[in-house]
């Protein structure tokens, strides 16, 4: 099992990163089109229960539900944003929140990460607005959840991955939204 959570993620930072890049290029300070993401194998640390743990950044404010866990510390991205992984004690779900400035439209971004995920032997749901947001379900590797938001000046990607992704619903029930208009309010 701890392979499995390892692989989830290692996905979602992956996925973060390449949403930061895109976010970069977009806004025109991105490399110099020759870096290049590379994964490594790397030891995940033991999931250590933090509930009661407050975490507050820019764009939202949450104290950790018991049960849950936050296996790294919020990371500050490229264009203002942060990334951020919670993870269920019970090994899932685990969730990832990134967030980033860009007047990027949340279907641009949706559209260009889902293409780089299914490059990657992904399978994915078509895209589908659903609550001001768009909204789009993995099924392959691993069953999960895709989320898009932007609201002209803010941008952030939620993704939800494991099999019982309903109960992520532990932290969107209590997540308060800074920036309003950019997380999903459940988890499908």
């Amino acid at each position: 099992m701890k392979y499995f959570h390892s692989a989830l993620l290692t996905l979602m930072l992956c996925a973060a990163m390449c949403v930061q890049g895109m976010a970069a290029t977009h806004q025109g300070n991105a490399p110099d089109g020759h870096g290049k993401i590379q994964t490594t194998r790397s030891k995940v640390p033991p999931l250590k229960e933090m509930g009661g743990t407050e975490v507050d950044t820019d764009f939202f404010k949450l104290v950790i539900p018991k049960g849950w866990s936050m296996p790294v510390p919020v990371k500050k991205m490229p264009n203002d944003g942060i990334s951020v992984v919670f993870a269920s004690m019970a090994q899932e779900p685990a969730i990832s929140i990134s967030t980033m400035k860009t007047n990027m439209p949340a279907k641009e971004i949706a559209e260009q990460t889902i293409a780089n995920m299914k490059k990657g032997g992904m399978v994915i749901s078509p895209l589908e607005e659903k609550d001001g947001l768009w909204h789009a379900t993995i099924s392959k590797p691993a069953r999960g959840s895709l989320w898009f938001g932007s609201n002209g000046d803010t941008a952030a990607v939620t993704i939800i991955t494991g099999e019982t992704v309903e109960r992520a619903n532990d932290i969107f029930s209590i997540l308060d939204a800074k920036v309003k208009g950019i997380f999903p309010t459940s988890a499908e």
